[in-house]
């Protein structure tokens, strides 16, 4: 079944879908980190990274269609769609570097901190 056996409704729908659910396990990854929850972290942005894949996928296999000649029709929905895919990529990408920097950052105040119990 090609994605334009569904209607252009029910494509932007899965795509909001999974970009929102991508976008808020990137969200909460990035607090889990900020908690020093280094396991919570891991398992939201693997699961934001399985729903970015899954929307993706949805995205490709629109392309896929269009290059074959089939046509789909595109409205505003559509268009808002892929804006949410967008946003969840981003959202994907500055969540692991956020995540990587706070955990440097977090490893370095615990080194500091030790330094001054060390001192004191």
């Amino acid at each position: 079944m090609t994605e334009n056996s569904k209607t252009a409704e029910q494509i932007s729908f899965e795509l909001i879908s999974h970009a929102g659910n991508s976008k808020s396990c990137s969200m909460e990854a990035m607090t889990a980190c900020d908690n020093g929850d280094y396991e919570l972290t891991d398992l939201k942005m693997k699961e934001a990274g399985d729903e970015l894949r899954e929307a993706h996928q949805i995205q490709t296999d629109l392309l896929r269609d269009f290059a074959r000649g089939e046509k789909l029709e595109v409205d505003v929905l559509l268009v808002h769609a892929q804006d949410h895919l967008t946003g969840a990529i981003l959202t994907y990408d500055f969540a692991k570097k956020l995540i990587s920097l706070t955990r440097k950052i977090q490893f370095l105040e615990e080194k500091m901190s030790q330094i001054d119990q060390n001192v004191a």
